[in-house]
């Protein structure tokens, strides 16, 4: 854990919840959360699985802090203010070893919310 002098990042101050989802490892490419039928949100990764379970899906006190890892901390709590409100987040993922230009393409098309 950070110190009483490391002030917590943007997103450090939210709720957060615990979630995992079943993915087999090692699958690397491009992600698109959707919020009820509409992009949301658009990542890369080299580990579907460790990139939600270990990341999203589980946020530590260190990720809230200047230094941790605020995007984990916004996508965690997005993702249970819609659980909370009764809507739906799908999951749609693409496998890709071009994973950054296709992210870097996807995000200036469809321009999610969630991200930025």
């Amino acid at each position: 854990m950070k110190s009483a002098t490391t002030p917590l990042h943007k997103h450090g101050h939210d709720t957060f919840c615990r979630f995992r989802i079943a993915i087999p490892s090692g699958l690397m490419g491009v992600y698109a959360l959707m919020k009820d039928g509409a992009v949301c949100y658009i990542g890369e990764c080299e580990d579907l699985g460790k990139r939600f379970n270990m990341g999203y899906g589980n946020i530590s006190p260190k990720n809230c802090y200047q230094g941790g890892q605020p995007t984990n901390c916004k996508i965690n709590h997005r993702v249970l203010e819609v659980s909370k409100a009764g809507g739906r987040i799908d999951l749609y993922f693409h496998q890709t070893s071009q994973r950054k230009a296709v992210e870097k393409l996807l995000i200036v098309r469809c321009s999610p919310p969630w991200n930025g």
